[in-house]
């Protein structure tokens, strides 16, 4: 297999520089200029096609890379389409606004092609995607203040759904969500493969990332001897972008955990097919944000919170399942009920219709000791095992146990964890 030095990024988006980067690429960047006038005798999606093609075109003739060092370029091009017609970048506010009147209600598609040139050989190939994206009604409002912002003046169709506000504007999503930010990955991953090219990796990916943690939590289960099935990883998004997160759900990952809400409503709203855990504390006035958007909140510390909780869950109409958060050890800034005080705010939870009391969660005080971290987390599996037996017998739905981050995981497993939450060792450093 062919090992290039670097892929050659023709084009000077920071949006399809940051997905690569997210896909573990190390790139060159390598802007270049073409007319962007499609070929109106081509149907929409050659004439998207063939923009790609001039931009590798135009990036080869350049004279800025040379023959026999590898080089493998990459251009793209990135359209929006309604009803028929190619919905540019704006030229100015007046037209910005124009677009998202006409796209306000209704559904339109995002074609991204494709082209990779390898410049040694001379060989190519050409592809494209079709993405199709459903808008809200928008008002006079959002129209104004998102146009005044000027986001939407270097995007295709004069927005950007990666932006807060017009990640708001849309409803539905069917196909690649980086397709419509500029560049479907999987397709770049999959032209790759099929002609045998392997640019260099600017390090571990995201894909390897949940790979060697879902191996280490196979093997903590097999030293517990339990079912590695029994177990389930949450992702702790927190902080990290729609990009990395899609990045790890193309790699298998469906559980997430979020710690701030407004940053989780737009993460939900653009990606709600993914399973959305809420992991952080939590305001008692937040409680109605919460329900019914995350399948799982793991941060019941209170009885106020629990009572918020229930209501909010009533008046929509559902059962909103939770867990109860442990306090163990000497940590004053960590939230959570004593061992000694939780049998009475489970009873309590247990009286709500609305609230399905699901098991524990815990934040144990962080250690580099194994023996240290095992003893937290035996003394609430200990407790857990008790109430499950007495105060939670006639309740089947109380079997979960989350314990664990990246720095613990595997002991929290030993020790009968059902649920791990793992973000640092998957996306990297919170940022």
């Amino acid at each position: 297999m062919r090992i290039h030095q670097r892929l050659v990024l023709a084009s000077q988006s920071p949006r399809r520089s940051e997905l690569l980067k997210n896909a573990g690429f190390e790139i060159t960047i390598l802007p270049t200029q073409i007319s962007e006038i499609p070929d109106e005798k081509l149907n929409l999606p050659e004439q998207i096609c063939d923009l790609a093609r001039q931009k590798a075109d135009a990036c080869v003739r350049s004279g800025k890379i040379l023959k026999g060092h590898g080089y493998l370029v990459l251009a793209a091009d990135t359209v929006v389409i309604l009803d028929g017609q190619i919905l540019g970048k704006p030229r100015d506010r007046k037209e910005n606004e124009q677009y998202l009147r006409r796209l306000s209600g209704k559904t339109h598609s995002v074609i991204t092609a494709i082209c990779l040139y390898e410049f040694d050989s001379g060989r190519s190939a050409l592809e494209h995607e079709i993405s199709s994206i459903t808008f809200k009604s928008l008002s006079d409002e959002d129209i104004a203040t998102y146009v005044a912002s000027e986001d939407g003046l270097d995007k295709a169709g004069g927005y950007g759904i990666q932006n807060v506000l017009a990640g708001t504007f849309v409803t539905h999503v069917e196909g690649s969500y980086e397709n419509i930010v500029g560049l479907p990955i999987s397709l770049l991953k999959q032209m790759l493969r099929e002609n045998n090219w392997q640019p260099m990796s600017s390090g571990i990916s995201i894909a390897d990332n949940l790979t060697l943690v879902n191996e280490k939590i196979v093997k903590a289960a097999a030293r517990a001897g339990r079912k590695v099935e029994d177990i389930r990883l949450i992702a702790v998004s927190k902080t990290k972008s729609v990009a990395l997160i899609e990045a790890a759900l193309a790699a298998g990952q469906l559980s997430f955990g979020e710690n701030y809400l407004q940053e989780a409503a737009e993460k939900i709203m653009v990606l709600p097919m993914a399973d959305w855990h809420f992991i952080g504390s939590l305001q008692s006035n937040k409680a109605k944000q919460v329900v019914g958007r995350f399948s799982l909140v793991h941060s019941v510390d209170r009885l106020k919170l629990a009572e918020e909780l229930s209501r909010a869950a009533t008046a929509a109409g559902i059962v909103q399942d939770v867990l109860l958060q442990i306090h163990v050890g000497d940590e004053q800034t960590k939230r959570g009920v004593t061992i000694d005080q939780a049998p009475a705010l489970i009873e309590t939870i247990l009286g709500f219709r609305h609230l399905r009391l699901r098991g524990l969660m815990s934040l144990p005080p962080p250690t580099d000791e194994e023996k240290v971290a095992r003893g937290y987390f035996a003394e609430i599996r200990r407790a857990f095992e008790s109430w499950k037996g007495g105060l939670c017998r006639e309740h089947g739905a109380f079997t979960e146990l989350s314990l664990g981050t990246s720095s613990d995981y595997e002991w929290a497993i030993l020790e009968g964890a059902t649920m791990v939450r793992v973000g640092t060792a998957i996306f990297g450093e919170r940022t």
